[in-house]
C-alpha cells in the first residue's frame, strides 16, 4: 500500500510503476497465491481503511475462482491423456474426430489411421512390462514427429493406436503412414544398459467421405484394413478402398512432404 507515489520515500511497486498519487498490490491468494491486482488513484491518500476489507474479499474470491479454473483445466487434461504416452486417449480421439467430420466441408477429406504393434505380447514376455511401455512411448514420439500440428494421434487401447488425418488425400494419407511404419521398424529402442530392440507396426487407412461420412463407419473401415494387413504379414500398410495404385514401396514417402495445410478447426466449446 503506497498512500503516495511521489513522495520521497514512498515504495513504488516494479510491476505497475507509478510516480504520483495512491497505489495498492493486493494479492490473489486462497492457500496459494495466483496473482495480484494493482489499484491506482490519481489523488493521495485514496484508499481509506474503510475500503481495505471489501478488496480483500474481492481479491480472495478472485483468487479462489482463479484456482479452481486452473485445477478444472488440469482434470480435463488428465481425463483426456492416455498416462503412458502423453497422447489423446480413446474418449479425446473419439470427440476430435467427431468434431472434425462435423466441421468438414464437402471437398475436404479427413483421413484415419488404426495402427498396431506387431507382436506386442512376444515383446513384452521378452523384455517385461516395464520395457514394453518404453516401447509404447518411442511409438508414441515417432507418431509425434511424423504428424503435423492439429494432426490427431491417440492411443486407442493396449497396443492399438488411432490417427486422425484433416484435410488430406488418401494417397498423402497412405504416404503418411508409410513414413509411419518404416520409421518405426527402422527405430532402435533403448531397453536398459546393453539392452535394446525394435518393434513394427501394421497400419489400416480408410477416409471420408470417400469410403464412409461417419466415425463409427470410418473407424470400422480402418480396422478391416489393419486386419487385413495383419493377415498379410504384419509390418505393413493397407487402405480400405481402391486407388488404382500399386502397393506401397518406400519411395512412395516421398508424397508426404506434399502435404497440403490443413484449415483451422472451427473452435469448438
Amino acid at each position: 500500500m503506497t498512500p503516495d507515489a511521489g513522495a520521497a520515500l514512498s515504495v513504488h511497486c516494479p510491476v505497475y510503476p507509478v510516480d504520483h498519487g495512491t497505489l495498492a498490490c493486493v494479492p490473489l491468494a486462497h492457500g496459494e497465491t495466483v496473482g495480484s491486482v494493482h489499484l491506482f488513484w490519481e489523488r493521495r491518500n485514496a484508499f481509506g481503511l474503510d475500503s481495505r476489507a471489501s478488496v480483500a474479499r474481492v481479491a480472495e474470491h478472485a483468487a479462489l475462482a482463479i484456482g479452481n479454473r486452473r485445477l478444472l483445466v488440469a482434470l480435463q487434461g488428465m481425463a483426456n491423456t492416455d498416462a503412458r504416452t502423453g497422447l489423446a486417449n480413446t474418449r479425446a480421439f473419439d470427440q476430435k474426430l467427431e468434431d472434425e467430420l462435423s466441421a468438414r466441408a464437402d471437398d475436404e477429406t479427413v483421413a484415419v489411421l488404426m495402427l498396431d504393434l506387431d507382436h506386442f505380447k512376444d515383446f513384452n514376455d521378452r523384455h517385461g512390462h516395464p520395457s514394453g511401455d518404453e516401447a509404447l512411448r518411442a511409438f508414441a514420439d515417432i507418431l509425434r514427429s511424423c504428424l503435423r500440428e492439429g494432426d490427431i494421434a491417440a492411443r486407442y487401447g493396449g497396443e492399438e493406436f488411432a490417427v486422425a488425418l484433416p484435410g488430406i488425400d488418401e494417397a498423402t494419407a497412405l504416404a503418411v503412414a508409410e513414413r509411419i511404419r518404416s520409421r518405426t521398424q527402422g527405430t532402435l529402442i533403448s531397453l536398459a544398459p546393453g539392452i535394446t530392440d525394435r518393434i513394427t507396426v501394421s497400419i489400416g487407412v480408410a477416409s471420408a467421405p470417400h469410403q464412409a461420412h461417419d466415425r463409427v463407419a470410418l473407424l470400422r473401415l480402418a480396422d478391416e484394413a489393419l486386419d487385413r494387413a495383419k493377415q498379410a504379414g504384419r509390418n505393413r500398410v493397407e487402405y480400405a478402398g481402391s486407388l488404382g495404385i500399386p502397393a506401397l514401396a518406400p519411395s512412395v514417402a516421398a508424397i508426404g512432404t506434399k502435404r497440403s495445410a490443413r484449415k483451422t478447426p472451427t473452435p469448438t466449446a
